[in-house]
This record gives structure tokens, sequence and C-alpha cells, in this order.
């Protein structure tokens, strides 16, 4: 243990876990071992649990049925993504064009806007054997230099295409505003593997472009600004995550414990400068030791 907050906590409020999903719940499609079992002892315990993804890719309603299992119970309301934390930049009837799965969708939905995607812009969609200078011009043309996009959204996605980058990039070049989800390079599933995450492909459309995003999600401002309208006045007690660029960054945002755990990305922590409160191989770990010594956290 390398460091330990000791924050003003009001015994009448209730204590609260912020915890990441991907590499401390699950990987991929896989639960980690015990994690259902920790955050019901959690629970047990009285504490609220909140949950914070930069995985804009699924929705809210998905991410409640992974949650909900066994003797486990979360409230939707407890669920933030960094979909939702971009979508408060979004003006009702603003017009979006989206990369990224049903979690951005949703969010432009649920904010009142209005979000396309190539699939929507191209109703059947080009095989990749069909995607050349011709088309991709000719779809640049239409679209990339007009004033419909207001914004230009940008989270992970596992059917982005040139057609995506190409238009992104002109739109932005054209003066739409230029918002990404997230910037995570890469993206924990099971057996220990990790594929491209959002970050990859924002990176490219900045290069491209020319112009940085705005990025939504942990560590950055507007994540903090959701997760705080979310806790309100309960005590914030431990951020957790398996990320030292995000999580570690967040918890030191936030001004609360960070709860480490190494089931997830790997990332050198020499190339970090974040406090440490516990280090844990995962979230049974963390839990089981804060709980024998509760005067720690």
């Amino acid at each position: 243990m390398n460091r330990n907050l000791e924050p003003e906590f009001d015994i009448n409020k209730t204590k609260v876990w912020l915890l990441d999903l991907d590499g401390v719940i699950w990987r991929g499609n896989r639960y980690i071992e015990r994690s259902i079992e920790a955050l019901v002892k959690l629970q047990d315990s009285g504490r609220r649990l909140v949950f914070f993804t930069n995985n804009s890719f699924i929705t809210i309603d998905e991410l409640s049925s992974r949650l909900n299992v066994g003797d486990l119970k979360v409230q939707k309301e407890d669920i933030l993504t960094s979909s939702m934390a971009a979508c408060r930049l979004l003006n009702p009837r603003d017009e979006v064009f989206y990369i990224g799965g049903d979690g951005i969708k949703q969010a432009i939905k649920d904010r009142g806007a209005f979000g396309s995607s190539v699939s929507d812009l191209i109703p059947d969609r080009l095989s990749f054997n069909e995607i050349n200078y011709n088309t991709v011009f000719d779809f640049i043309k239409q679209y990339g230099n007009n004033d419909r996009f207001k914004v230009v959204l940008v989270g992970l996605s596992f059917k982005i295409s040139y057609l995506d980058v190409a238009l992104a990039v002109n739109l932005i070049k054209n003066g739409s505003e230029f918002i990404a989800t997230n910037n995570d390079s890469t993206y924990p599933v099971q057996l220990g593997l990790e594929i491209p995450g959002a970050g990859s492909a924002v990176a490219s459309i900045e290069y491209a472009s020319s112009k940085k995003p705005i990025i939504a999600g942990k560590p950055n401002e507007l994540a903090v600004e959701l997760i705080q309208s979310c806790i309100e006045n309960d005590n914030l007690e431990m951020v957790v995550g398996d990320r030292y660029s995000t999580d570690g960054k967040l918890a030191g945002a936030l001004n609360a414990n960070f709860g480490f755990v190494a089931s997830g990305v790997k990332e050198d922590p020499k190339a970090h400068n974040i406090a440490i409160s516990y280090s844990c191989i995962d979230l049974f770990e963390l839990v089981d030791e804060v709980l024998r010594n509760p005067t720690d956290a």
C-alpha cells in the first residue's frame, strides 16, 4: 500500500466505490474470477457501487444485464460511460456524424440529438472490395463539405473503415467539432490479450485532420463532472481500475483513494506519476484487504 487518503467523511453518508469494468469485472465476454462475489461483498457492507467505463461501444441496457447477475443488484443510474460524458457537449437537435457502436448511438439519442454513421449514409453498405478511390471521393464529395454535421464523435468501433476516417477528417477540416469518447490505446479481452481501443481510431483522425479532439472519458473533465453529478453528496471512498493513465489519474482528480488491480491492461507504472493506495492482483483481493482493515480506507 503506497498511499492512503483520509478525507473528511460524513459518517451519515453512504460510502461509494467507483469501479471500472473492462479489466476489473470482466475481460471481453468472460468475468474475472470472483469479481461478482467481490461486488456482492461490497454491497453487503453497505457501500454503493457506481461504474464508469471508457468503453463507448456497449449500451447501458447491455451493461446492466451483465452486472445484474446472481445476488448483485445494480441500478442503471449507477452505470456511466464515456459516451454519456461526450454527449454532455451536444445540444438537442444537433446533427452528429459518429464512429462507434450502439452505446454512442443511444447516448446521442438520449441527448435529443441526431446521429448518423457511414451505414446510415450508405444504406447498402459497400463491401470491403468495393471501397476504392472513386467510391471514397464520391462519398466525401457528397457529405464532407457541407454544414449538416456540427459534431464528429469518435469511439470504439469494430467496423471502422476508410470511409469513416475519410469523412471524419474532411468534416473536421471544414469546421465540425471533434469529440472523442476516450483515447485508450487498447482494450483488454480474455486470455490476456488486448485489441486496439478507441484511441487508435482517434489518433489516425487527429493526425490526418491536424486537429486535437475534446476527450470526454476518464480521467478528463467531462467524465469527472458526470461522476460528481451521479455521486452527489455521498462519500467517494475508492476508485478502482487497471490503468494508471485513466483510473489512477481519475482518482487524483476526485481526491479519492486509488485501488489498482493487475487483472487488465498492462501499463508501465514508471511512465505514470500516480499515487496508489492499494495494489492488488484483482478486485476480490482488493475488497478482501479493505474489508479486513476497515480503518485503512
